[in-house]
């Protein structure tokens, strides 16, 4: 929605962090790279098209549309490594 009105949304996960009181901070910096990321990926996947959209807005999985998990519901997941969480 950000990049539809023009906006980066990067600058906008940054002014996210600071609302909720982690602006500034490592955990914060870690979230806006993971959700530019997510966000980047689900972009070359085909996710994020009306119709993506309208499924996400709608609390559903996006369908991915382009590559070879095509047809498949887009998931995002975290992946610690057991040195920072065992």
């Amino acid at each position: 929605m950000a990049r539809r009105e023009g906006r980066d949304p990067s600058t906008e996960m940054r002014e996210v962090m600071v609302a909720v009181g982690w602006g500034g901070t490592a955990k914060g910096g870690l979230t806006v790279a993971a959700m530019a990321r997510n966000r980047s990926i689900a972009e070359r996947l085909g996710c994020l098209d009306a119709e993506g959209m309208a499924d996400l807005r709608g609390g559903r999985a996006a369908i991915i549309r382009n590559g070879p998990y095509a047809g498949d519901k887009l998931s995002v997941d975290h992946i610690l490594p057991r040195a920072v969480c065992p």
